[in-house]
């Protein structure tokens, strides 16, 4: 095991380009069955699922365009932007 680059499909494609391409493809051409494994629902319900989460509850959704696009406040306000190593 070694990795040249923090990417794991570079390294993977490094190590076995032409399985990992055939089975890249492969995955792409069956992709489309994958929603047979899954049940429907109408868009109404699923807005109604997702607006109706506690953590929305006093949430606005004013957009027709995107109908879950809403403003969340932060819980804790900063004078800057956080640095990586701040804590928090």
């Amino acid at each position: 095991m070694f990795a040249l680059t923090s990417d794991a499909l570079v390294n993977s494609l490094i190590l076995n380009s032409t399985w990992s391409v055939a089975f890249a493809i492969y995955n792409l051409k069956h992709e489309a069955e994958a929603s047979d494994n899954y049940g429907s629902m109408d868009m109404s319900r699923i807005l109604d699922e997702v607006r109706n989460e506690p953590w929305l509850s006093n949430a606005e959704f004013e957009s027709e365009r995107f109908p879950t696009l809403h403003h969340q406040n932060p819980a804790r306000t900063r004078s800057k932007p956080a640095q990586p190593g701040d804590r928090a």
